[in-house]
């Protein structure tokens, strides 16, 4: 009983035991498998906390940049507009390209000569310029030739120079041989950011006619007198005879005679000389008293007046030896020179020739301006002179 005992025992013990083997060995795989996993699985959870945190602040970061890049941008526009505000002083390269080109225009207008136009090293101080990103200085050294009265006319035209991105220095004015002469230095402030309209507020220019002269307006401008004040003699009045001349100064033939010749005497009135390349000598005489007269004794049997007709300029009367032989209207809608006067057909004989101002004028002119530039006496079969310089 015993003995069937132990072995039933043996042999429950001997299928019991396989299972409990598999049963120790899954035991032991649980074990290692939660020594193993378990540290990993916590390092795993503080890292998917250390994850899930920076995500957090990744997202704040975003978002705070987001503000901050409007607020960049705000910035930045703001600046732009300051810095547009401020660029309004300056020319763009365009207007001081431009204010170059209408010099030369100015000039011509009023019969001066641009000799000298050179770009200039930096003034001192500007050669360093730490802002040349934002603005640009460009110096000119400028010279200007012709009368005075045509070098104010000159700057006059120059509008340009009243903005504050323009700048004249140095300004001299010296007397040459034969014509004044101006010299400045001209400082244009550019800058890219310059909206291109600084020029655009200047009053609009009114550009005389192309003839040196000091008349842009009805009354001409009064330079200092070369001519010498004489009393207004007593009018000769027309007769059908001609009366046996008076001579009173020098007594010339045939040639051409400028408005400074000693035969050519200014007897009554205020008579005034310009400067004028285009006239016949470099010059012309004017006057606009009503009572200006001119005189000239010649032997011959032609003369021809040579004179100037502008928009301010009047009608004149022509004597010779005190007879009537016509009126010329010196009116003309742009300076023009080399118009002439003649009286032929005359006995060979000495002769004076006389010029009033009569006061009146074309109904189109602005005044009653008259200017001598020269006198012919001529042949009888010469023609008309072309004076040079005449246009």
């Amino acid at each position: 009983m015993n003995d069937m005992s132990m072995e039933e025992l043996r042999g429950k013990v001997s299928a019991v035991l396989p299972i409990m083997l598999i049963v120790l060995l899954v035991l032991g795989n649980i074990g290692l498998g939660a020594a193993l996993l378990g540290p990993a699985w916590l390092e795993y959870n503080d890292l998917s906390s250390q994850v899930n945190a920076r995500q957090q602040a990744l997202d704040n970061s975003i978002t705070n940049q987001q503000g901050n890049a409007e607020v960049i941008e705000l910035q930045l526009t703001r600046a732009e507009t300051s810095m547009t505000e401020a660029g309004r002083v300056f020319l763009s390269g365009a207007e001081a390209d431009s204010i170059l080109n209408n010099l030369y225009g100015y000039a011509s207008s009023v019969g001066v000569e641009i000799t000298d136009l050179q770009l200039q090293a930096p003034p001192e101080g500007e050669a360093d310029n730490e802002n040349s990103d934002l603005y640009d200085v460009r110096t000119f050294r400028l010279q200007i030739e012709g009368g005075i009265p045509q070098i104010v006319g000159f700057m006059a035209l120059f509008q340009e120079a009243s903005v504050p991105a323009v700048a004249l220095k140095n300004l001299n004015l010296t007397q040459g041989e034969t014509r004044d002469i101006l010299t400045m230095d001209m400082l244009l402030y550019t800058s890219p950011y310059a909206p291109g309209d600084v020029l655009e507020s200047l009053p609009a220019v009114i550009r005389p006619a192309p003839m040196p002269t000091p008349f842009p307006t009805p009354t001409p401008l009064r330079p200092t007198p070369t001519a010498t004040m004489a009393p207004s003699p007593t009018p000769v009045p027309p007769t059908l005879v001609p009366p046996t001349p008076t001579i009173s100064g020098p007594v010339v033939s045939l040639g051409t005679y400028d408005d400074n010749h000693s035969a050519i005497r200014y007897t009554a009135g205020l008579w005034e000389t310009i400067e004028s390349l285009s006239g016949y000598g470099g010059g012309y005489h004017y006057s606009q008293d009503a009572n200006a007269e001119m005189e000239f004794v010649f032997v011959g049997t032609d003369v021809v007046v040579q004179y100037v007709a502008f928009t301010n300029f009047g009608i004149f009367e022509v004597y010779v030896d005190g007879i009537l032989r016509g009126e010329a209207d010196s009116y003309a809608a742009e300076g023009t020179f080399g118009q002439v006067f003649r009286v032929g057909g005359l006995p060979h004989n000495i002769h004076t020739l006389t010029l009033r101002n009569t006061a009146r004028r074309n109904p189109s002119s602005e005044g009653t301006v008259i200017a001598i530039d020269a006198i012919h006496v001529l042949q009888p079969s010469l023609p008309d002179p072309t004076p040079p310089g005449g246009d």
